[in-house]
């Protein structure tokens, strides 16, 4: 496999960087696994979050996300937890950057300063897949 890496910057480069994990998804009809904080998800802006998450519910995705059992992240849970969103609340996570895993690509990102990477690695996205499932199962 040819090892693919993508950097991007900004709120905007974010957000253009969710579309795509959301349409590798839809292609490929693999759930999304994200480690999370609810508060760098809410600072993207709620008018896009609630794009991204309407298209994601009627192209029948799911995600799975981890996030720190935090005021914040428990406020994301109460809100955007539903049909096709599945929210645990880790105790003791320190989420410093955030990730999130469909098929081979990896996307991780961080909002101090807004920047990331996209990464297409199919051995990398197993073995962060492999951790999510085992952290998901034992919370």
């Amino acid at each position: 496999q040819k090892l693919g890496i993508i950097k991007y910057e900004g709120v905007e480069g974010v957000r253009k960087v969710y579309q795509e994990v959301l349409e590798e998804a839809i292609k490929t009809k693999e759930d999304i696994l994200a480690f999370e904080s609810g508060t760098d998800f809410v600072n993207l802006g709620n008018m896009f979050f609630e794009r991204y998450i309407s298209k994601r519910i009627a192209s029948n995705i799911k995600a799975y996300v981890i996030t720190p059992d935090a005021p914040a992240d428990r406020e994301y849970k109460k809100n955007y937890e539903g049909k096709f969103t599945y929210i645990k609340l880790v105790s003791h996570l320190d989420i410093k950057a955030n990730i999130n895993i469909v098929s081979d690509l990896v996307m991780t990102f961080s909002l101090d300063p807004p920047q990331g990477t996209l990464r297409r690695n199919h051995d990398e996205a197993c073995t962060l897949k492999a951790v999510f499932r085992k952290l998901w199962e034992n919370n």
